[in-house]
C-alpha cells in the first residue's frame, strides 16, 4: 500500500491511526448515551402529561356531573315552587270564609305556606281540647293536602304567663301546654287522612312571641297554632328539610 512520500499527509494520517480509534469509539459511545438519556426524559415528560390528561378528564366528567345535579335541583326546586303558589290559592280559596273573618292568616312563604290560627278559634278557654270550631278549621285544611305530598309541621306557642289553676297541674309548663296542643291538631290530621309520616308536633312554648306580652291583646296573639306546610317529593326529603328552630 503506498502511503505516499515519507511526511506526506495520508503518511501522517494512517501512522496515528491506531492511537485515534479509541478516542473514535469513545465519542461514539458518549454520543449514544446522551440520545438515550434525552430519549428517556422525553418518554417520561409525555407520560406525566398523559396522566396529567386522565386526571383533568376526570376533573371535567365530575364537572359536568354537578353542574347536572344542580340544574336538576333547581328544577326541582322551581317545580315545588310552583306546586307551593297553587297550593296557596287553593287553600286561600278553600279557606276564604275564616280569613274574611280575620279567624286565621294564610302566607306564602319562601319555602312553604304558613297558616297561623289564633288559640280561640282552635281550643276551649284554659285547655288543650280542641273545641267544635277548631275541630272544623283543621278538617277544612286537611282536605286539601290529602292527596298531595306534604310535610307539615304543627307548632303550639304560648304567651309567657306561667300555667296555673287546674290546667297546671295537666300541664306544669307552657311547653307542655303548647305541645299538647300541637299534638291534638295533629291527632286530627291524622285521622282526616293525612298519613302520619308527613305529620310533625313541636312545641315552642313561650319562645317566639309576635306581639307583647306586656297587654293582654298581645299575649293573645302569641298564644296560637301555626301549620307550617312543606312541599316534598314523592318518596324523597322535604324541600327543604325542618329546621329545630321556628318556621321562617
Amino acid at each position: 500500500m503506498n502511503l505516499g512520500p515519507l511526511g506526506s499527509p495520508t503518511y501522517r494520517l494512517v501512522r496515528h491511526l491506531p492511537k485515534a480509534l479509541p478516542i473514535i469509539a469513545l465519542l461514539a459511545i458518549a454520543s449514544a448515551c446522551v440520545t438515550q438519556g434525552t430519549f428517556d426524559e422525553m418518554q417520561a415528560e409525555r407520560d406525566a402529561l398523559s396522566g396529567q390528561n386522565a386526571q383533568l378528564q376526570g376533573e371535567l366528567l365530575e364537572s359536568r356531573s354537578e353542574v347536572e345535579a344542580v340544574s336538576d335541583t333547581l328544577a326541582r326546586e322551581r317545580q315545588v315552587g310552583a306546586n307551593s303558589r297553587d297550593a296557596y290559592r287553593q287553600l286561600v280559596a278553600q279557606l276564604s270564609g275564616e280569613v274574611a273573618l280575620e279567624r286565621l292568616a294564610v302566607e306564602q312563604m319562601a319555602s312553604g305556606i304558613r297558616v297561623r290560627i289564633p288559640e280561640d278559634v282552635l281550643f276551649t278557654s284554659g285547655s288543650a281540647d280542641l273545641a267544635d270550631s277548631g275541630i272544623t278549621v283543621i278538617q277544612a285544611l286537611s282536605g286539601q293536602l290529602k292527596d298531595t305530598p306534604y310535610q307539615i309541621v304543627v307548632g303550639g306557642y304560648t304567651d309567657n304567663v306561667p300555667i296555673g289553676g287546674a290546667l297546671g297541674k295537666i300541664y306544669p309548663t307552657n311547653w307542655d301546654l303548647a305541645g299538647a296542643r300541637a299534638a291534638h291538631v295533629v291527632t286530627v290530621l291524622e285521622a282526616a287522612g293525612i298519613p302520619s309520616a308527613q305529620l310533625l308536633a313541636v312545641s315552642f312554648g313561650k319562645t317566639d312571641p309576635i306581639a307583647s306580652n306586656d297587654t293582654p291583646e298581645g299575649r293573645a296573639e302569641n298564644r296560637r297554632i301555626e301549620v307550617r306546610i312543606r312541599p316534598i317529593e314523592i318518596g324523597g326529603s322535604p324541600v327543604p328539610s325542618v329546621g329545630a328552630g321556628p318556621p321562617q
